[in-house]
């Protein structure tokens, strides 16, 4: 048998540099030297706090995408809401054709999306003046301008999905406000760069993740940042001006005018956490109004540097729920592990479909000999 671990310390040696240069925490240039300063002087230790006894929620998805024989797809999302002794659970499958015009990684996406906050809306009563954990970022401001292209990239016969997901999410904020639940967002991994472009006043290529996993060690949270929603030129005038436009239907008039109701709400404080030593740096997002804070008019268009005390309720459920080293949020955690679609979880659903449907549908050999297609 050939002996690929020596080819691959091969590899590595003729790359040395090129891996030291990536993976060495030292400022590459006087102005990461600089950007350098500001990220020690804007990470701040745990201050004493008293256990948080608040209610707390957690929904998670997970989702398989086959590709079936003869140029089918089948999209499969599952969502579980868990909360202390309490658990929702809801799945849902896709088919469509795959063509040229059709983008079967975004739509896969979004159909997982739209799941989670669908799941959350329509249990959003039941968590009146809790805390709802979610996967991932709330400044979707990103996300909702990348979705304005995208409506004829959707397969045949579900073209309104991103609508769908769209006015899922605004319910919940909605919701969320009515019932006095906080919405708060955690993410793994972060491709922002908000702390660097705030620290130097223009935009540039090192990350949030990369400043503060580098240059930071110990437990502790990032100053936080207020960033408003129309921090990103015209996000918001493209969505309405380009996105909703492609759906002609009462449910477009509805997503525009929560918006124009909306928008205000959806500032977003952000900061980033290390709960232990040399553990992961992770991304906190919750909603402005989830803070009490009053967002006013001038800073709407900007992203300005708030006050750390803002955000020491909420590191308090943070510190009372986390899980030990590597677990982000304990009950996120746990509704990640209930959610994941295994290989063996697909299998059955295969079954299921051939049964229900009483066709012979077979998976490609190519998704299940070189893998899933993303």
């Amino acid at each position: 048998m050939p002996c690929y671990p020596k080819q691959f310390a091969e590899s590595i040696k003729k790359k040395q540099e090129k891996f030291l240069a990536l993976f060495s925490p030292e400022p590459k240039n006087q102005e990461e030297s600089w950007l350098k300063e500001e990220v020690l002087r804007n990470w701040h230790k745990f201050p004493s706090l008293s256990s948080s006894s608040q209610s707390v929620f957690a929904v998670d998805g997970s989702n398989a995408c086959l590709a079936l024989q003869g140029g089918r797809y089948i999209s499969i999302v599952q969502a579980v809401l868990q909360g202390k002794e309490w658990r929702e659970i809801e799945v849902d499958a896709e088919v469509f054709r795959d063509t040229a015009n059709v983008d079967v990684e975004r739509f896969h996406q979004i159909h997982r999306q739209w799941l989670e906050w669908k799941i959350a809306r329509e249990n959003a009563k039941k968590m009146t003046n809790g805390i709802l954990f979610l996967d991932g970022s709330l400044y979707i401001s990103p996300v909702f301008y990348s979705w304005t292209m995208i409506p004829q990239r959707m397969p045949e016969g579900l073209e309104e999905m991103p609508l769908l997901a769209m006015n899922e999410f605004l319910s919940l904020v909605n919701l969320s406000i009515r019932h006095n639940l906080q919405l708060v967002g955690i993410s793994k991994t972060s491709k922002s760069h908000f702390y660097p472009r705030r620290f130097l006043n223009k935009d540039v290529a090192i990350t949030d993740s990369e400043i503060f996993t580098f240059w930071t060690s110990d437990p502790g949270y990032s100053t936080p940042l207020l960033v408003g929603p129309y921090f990103i030129p015209q996000p918001w005038e493209r969505v309405k001006g380009e996105f909703l436009k492609a759906y002609q239907s009462e449910l477009s008039e509805k997503v525009g005018s929560m918006l124009d109701e909306l928008l205000p709400s959806l500032s977003v404080i952000i900061f980033f956490v290390r709960f232990e030593e040399g553990d992961e740096v992770y991304r906190v997002d919750v909603l402005s109004s989830s803070l009490n804070y009053k967002v006013k008019p001038e800073e709407l268009k900007d992203m300005i540097s708030l006050e750390p005390q803002i955000v020491h309720p909420l590191l308090s459920v943070l510190l009372s729920s986390h899980g030990g080293f590597n677990v982000y949020h304990n009950l996120l955690y746990v509704a990640h592990n209930e959610v994941m679609l295994r290989e063996k979880d697909q299998d059955v659903y295969m079954s299921l479909l051939r049964e229900l449907v009483q066709l012979p549908i077979r998976r490609s050999k190519v998704d299940t000999r070189f893998g899933r297609r993303f």
